[in-house]
């Protein structure tokens, strides 16, 4: 409920995932680098420890860093490489074991163990990833959410002060979307959304984005577009919107208000740009509906 305090579980999930974000924001060299610190460091203290301290599990924070951070493959060389020096040390001192063998079979062990904990990982890093795409993109139309259009305009308005570059902002609405569900029922309502964002699949570039900001809104993100070129795909998207708002073969009373926003050059607050873009729409809809005002931020 609002207002109440994020429980312990939720807490852990959050911290999980910052770490995990945090990795994943760094450089393959520097990941690659503290993966071998730690496997030194191990080594290390494995080497002063001796063979009759028992040290695989210690291991296991190399392997388990490698295979998250890196990859599954990089994983299995860690854990090679765990049993190899484990092996040596115990071989060093074989002469404590009842039999030759023991190191050998004890080298197997840890292997063994090493793959089962990389193959778990492996399926849980597989499901986290699904997860982190599922919570990027709509549920319903497939489209990017609220989340995912954030942050791809975040990377590209770096871009585009780097390299000097126009970026515009689209902000949609959909006019008496209220009366699809009220007169046919929300499944025609869904059809209709998911019909939208066939319609703006249709009319942008690879490089464009199209999101689904929640409700009967949606955005595009247009990178190095300036207002003639926004034109043209407003107006690919203004011919497919009667055939995507047909119901029953018959014409819907939707249409659609848009608000498109050109910036020569990024504001510094790409909410500050979103609620631009948020405005000049909401200016058309308040102005009659079912048209596009277009505006320049020089």
């Amino acid at each position: 409920m609002p207002g109440t305090e994020p429980t312990r579980s939720t807490r852990r999930s959050v911290r999980r995932i910052i770490v995990t974000e945090f990795f994943a924001r760094r450089s393959r060299s520097l990941v690659r680098g503290l993966v071998l610190l730690s496997f030194v460091i191990v080594s290390a203290l494995k080497i002063i420890s001796g063979p009759d301290v028992v040290f695989s599990a210690v291991y296991l924070v190399p392997i388990v860093f490698t295979t998250w951070c890196l990859s599954v493959s990089a994983g299995l060389v860690m854990a090679a490489a765990s049993t190899s020096v484990l092996l040596f040390i115990n071989l060093s001192e074989a002469q404590k074991y009842l039999s030759p063998m023991v190191p050998y079979w004890n080298a197997a062990m840890d292997l063994g163990v090493f793959a089962i904990v990389i193959s778990i990982l492996a399926e849980a890093k597989q499901l986290y990833q699904r997860e982190q795409e599922l919570s990027r993109e709509d549920f319903l139309t497939g489209l990017n959410n609220s989340r995912a259009f954030s942050e791809a305009l975040q990377s590209e308005a770096i871009r585009a002060r780097r390299y000097h570059h126009q970026i515009t902002i689209v902000y949609i609405d959909l006019d008496n979307f209220k009366q699809v569900n009220d007169r046919y029922g929300h499944h025609a309502g869904d059809l209709l959304l998911s019909a939208v964002a066939d319609a703006l699949r249709s009319s942008i570039r690879e490089v464009d984005v199209a999101a689904r900001l929640g409700g009967d809104e949606f955005a595009l993100l247009l990178p190095e577009t300036d207002s003639d070129a926004v034109r043209l795909v407003l107006d690919k998207f203004e011919s497919a919107v009667p055939e995507a708002v047909t119901i029953r073969g018959a014409p819907s009373p939707v249409s659609f208000s848009a608000g498109a926003v050109t910036f020569v050059q990024p504001l510094d607050s790409i909410e500050q740009m979103i609620q631009h873009a948020d405005r000049v729409m909401y200016t058309v809809k308040q102005n009659g509906k079912g048209y596009v005002m277009q505006e320049v931020i020089a």
